[in-house]
């Protein structure tokens, strides 16, 4: 089986192409540097026998960034893959969506949010129109494992808690529910999802979570727990953002019901430890 894949140098990306590199599938990649003559050429030299494409380059409107790779990674390159798959018939196209782009009046993040929502809406349209592929948006929860960014909140309190400092740690009151899925479930969903037995036609959400929902300051509480800090944590220090979601609400419209295929397996403890041990 050949797999088409982005953003393999990316936190998911990247473990999706060990794994699949693992399993004895040969794996293509496509770097930031894309065009569409180069992508052609990959599919092409495989005497166009692609039978997946993974989706899994992503970029987020923080920081320093220009709007333009943003949609050059978010819009243009999923749009032509989406392209791709009918003109050489791929059987399969896989993305990945985020929980948060179905709040209401979520202000974080809006252009990113922008981005995989008309993704969503564009794999709609072509499952209508072209039957031949089937294709799967994967909601993710709120993913989480060993060496993702610092950027992001997990490994920022858990490199936090470990570093030795004795200054309190700033945080908001923590009320936030949040579904915390651990990278490798999400991979051997994957695995799942290429096997010739899934059937599943057209157009297909799935919820991509773990079923155990905690608020962020249990998570936090259990991350100090298992790693030993003394550091303290300062709840309710600082604000919410605004805009914020404590209620963790799943947006089931159009869900396909995956769990008789698969279930998360990895306990958020577990999950956890998994991240400290990486540290």
């Amino acid at each position: 089986m050949s797999i088409l894949l982005t953003g393999h140098t990316g936190f998911l990306g990247g473990q999706v192409y060990t794994r699949l590199i693992s399993a004895g599938l040969e794996v293509i990649t496509i770097d930031r540097k894309w065009d569409t003559t180069k992508i052609v050429d990959l599919i092409e030299s495989h005497n166009e026998r692609i039978d997946c494409v993974i989706h899994a380059a992503t970029v987020y409107d923080r920081g320093e960034f220009e709007i333009a790779n943003l949609l050059n990674c978010n819009l243009r390159l999923p749009l032509y893959l989406l392209e791709l798959c009918n003109k050489y018939k791929i059987q399969k196209f896989i993305n990945f969506s985020s929980f948060t782009q179905y709040y209401k009046n979520y202000q974080f993040l809006p252009l990113y949010h922008k981005t995989k929502n008309d993704i969503s809406e564009w794999m709609r349209t072509y499952a209508t129109a072209h039957s031949d592929t089937q294709y799967y948006d994967l909601v993710l929860y709120h993913l989480y494992g060993p060496h993702d960014s610092d950027k992001k909140f997990i490994p920022w309190i858990a490199n936090a808690l470990g570093s030795g400092d004795r200054e309190p740690i700033a945080l908001t009151g923590g009320e936030q529910e949040r579904d915390f899925i651990h990278v490798d479930d999400v991979v051997n969903l994957i695995l799942i999802l290429l096997k010739k037995d899934i059937q599943i036609k057209g157009y297909s959400k799935i919820l991509v979570k773990s079923g155990e929902v905690s608020t962020i300051r249990s998570l936090v509480e259990k991350l100090a727990e298992l790693s030993g800090s003394k550091r303290r944590c300062e709840f309710g220090a600082l604000p919410y953002r605004q805009g914020e979601q404590f209620q963790l609400i799943d947006n089931q419209d159009d869900v396909v019901d995956i769990f008789k295929y698969w279930k998360a397996t990895t306990s958020l403890e577990s999950g956890l430890l998994s991240i400290i041990k990486s540290l």
